[in-house]
């Protein structure tokens, strides 16, 4: 029978590679050639939460290498693998994050596909290891069942027809690879059997179940004025200036060659940064917008170049850098500006530096507070003292130890269903004290995630017949769910996996926001 591959949103695309010794004019095309495949990922990204995959429509040169397993690259190419979770993560995502900020959607819809494809990818190399194969008329079978060339019910020749030789070779090999995908998978877990003890084991989970009230300190809940005080402790690192930048990865000698170009000639700035320049700013001329000075730690690691560049005057050049990106030198657009902590922008950046640097400060704030409250409920009663504070109060509905919200368990939830308590699933000693704990005990203050909370105990009970019997029928499921996490896990977290997305995805898929 004929291969019968399905065909997709996206066009087979060839891989270019930059030779450093090409002639300035070829290496100008290419870098044209790669800005665009850099707006077409764009489109990409933006396309997956507005509407239908245009995908198809676009083409272009080159690839995205987001790190690799087992030597192997975790690369996107529209149309393989990865590109095909993509797509699948955002079409499940598209429709409940749409008050969602559009990078964080973004970033989750990538992350999410790069990790399903390191363990795809994992497990086929364990796969080949193994000796596993499918046979050519399995792959024949499950090609022919694939919607888009389906008539009536009956496969189309004539859809099969339509599709491209290359595209045929390209899916042909997807249909293979995710077969023993899951012939490998179903080998691994068809013989888990679930003993009694197990069992057993799974029904003392249920329960016994608590149930608690609580408020929360966030970090949002850190006071003004001791944003401001710090900011004002540490002024020099909220310092501002307009710079433009100059990044050459091709080498020293190239980069003091332009370095030098630059001199000579530094009207000429804008037209070197597009023509030579390989970062994100290039386009505008180098142009990076405003810099507060505790940015510029992700690029100069010493503080001291910081500061050579910080007292650049207007039109000036700093030296040339060496960086883990590069060689760069930039050029003051607007001389360093004291910062202003009657700002709200300013006094948002030094929020946003005290969350991400000084986060054990906060807590220890946050956490004073929770305790000078505890000793108040003891006193007082917890809802009165939390009242009297200005605290809002919520209340769970029972639950069990149920470490991640497992959907077969209790969970962690607010009486509402929604709230902020669901987070504190995730979280030991949240159960450790809930648990230990004295009914209408308030345990001492613990830190979740982003928040500090204090909880009163209110009340226990045994778990329901029902959570026992759901239990029985559901067990084997809930031993393979175990099962398969570990084996992500332990794929995720080898020594195997170069992990590369972050940076990747800032720099060529949705570089941060410019200050302006």
């Amino acid at each position: 029978m004929a291969s019968k591959p399905k065909k997709t949103t996206s066009r087979s695309q060839k891989d270019t590679s930059k030779n450093q010794n090409q002639p300035q004019k070829e290496q100008k095309n290419k870098k044209t050639g790669l800005y665009i495949f850099s707006f077409i990922i764009l489109v990409v990204v933006i396309v997956a939460f507005v509407g239908a995959p245009l995908v198809s429509n676009l083409g272009g040169p080159g690839k995205l290498v987001f790190g690799s397993y087992g030597g192997e690259e975790i690369k996107y190419i529209p149309g393989n693998y990865f590109a095909q979770q993509r797509n699948m993560v955002a079409e499940q995502v598209r429709e409940g994050a749409q008050n969602q900020d559009m990078r964080i959607q973004a970033y989750q819809v990538w992350k999410s596909a790069f990790q399903r494809t390191v363990l795809h990818t994992a497990i086929l190399q364990r796969a080949r290891q193994s000796g596993f194969y499918v046979t050519e008329e399995q792959v024949d079978a499950a090609l022919a069942e694939y919607p888009a060339y389906q008539e009536n019910g009956e496969f189309s020749q004539r859809r099969y027809e339509d599709t491209s030789s290359s595209d045929r070779f390209t899916y042909r090999k997807l249909v293979r690879e995710n077969l023993i995908h899951q012939a490998y998978m179903n080998d691994l877990f068809e013989n888990t059997h679930t003993s009694e003890a197990e069992l057993a084991f799974f029904k003392e989970m249920a329960g016994p179940q608590r149930k608690v009230r609580y408020t929360t300190y966030s970090f949002e809940d850190y006071p003004e004025e001791e944003v401001a005080t710090y900011g004002r402790e540490n002024s020099e690192l909220f310092r501002r200036m307009k710079l433009s930048r100059i990044t050459i990865n091709t080498g020293e000698d190239e980069a003091r060659e332009v370095y030098s170009r630059v001199q000579e000639a530094p009207a000429g700035f804008a037209e070197m940064a597009r023509t030579y320049s390989s970062d994100s700013y290039s386009e505008k001329g180098g142009d990076m917008g405003s810099r507060y000075f505790y940015e510029l730690e992700t690029e100069l690691t010493k503080e001291a170049e910081r500061k050579e560049v910080f007292s650049l005057e207007e039109g000036e050049l700093s030296n040339l850098y060496k960086t883990s990106f590069g060689w760069v030198f930039y050029r003051c657009d607007e001389p360093a500006r004291q910062p202003d902590f009657t700002s709200e922008e300013t006094l948002g950046k030094v929020r946003n530096y005290i969350s991400r640097f000084e986060r054990g400060m906060v807590e220890d704030y946050l956490l004073a507070r929770a305790e000078e409250l505890r000793g108040q409920a003891q006193s007082e009663g917890f809802a009165t003292a939390a009242r009297n504070a200005d605290r809002t109060i919520g209340t769970s509905g029972f639950f069990a130890i149920n470490y991640g919200n497992v959907p077969f368990f209790r969970p962690v939830q607010d009486e509402s269903g929604s709230g902020p308590l669901s987070s504190a699933a995730y979280n030991e000693e949240f159960f450790r004290k809930v648990f230990s704990s004295r009914i209408n005990a308030v345990p001492e203050p613990m830190l979740v995630n982003n928040s500090v909370f204090l909880v009163q105990v209110l009340d226990e009970r045994e778990a329901q017949d029902s959570s026992r019997s759901m239990i029985d029928a559901y067990a084997p499921y809930i031993l393979q769910s175990f099962l398969e996490e570990d084996l992500q896990q332990d794929i995720l977290q080898s020594d195997k996996l170069k992990d590369n997305f972050d940076r990747t995805f800032a720099t060529q898929i949705a570089p941060p926001q410019q200050a302006q």
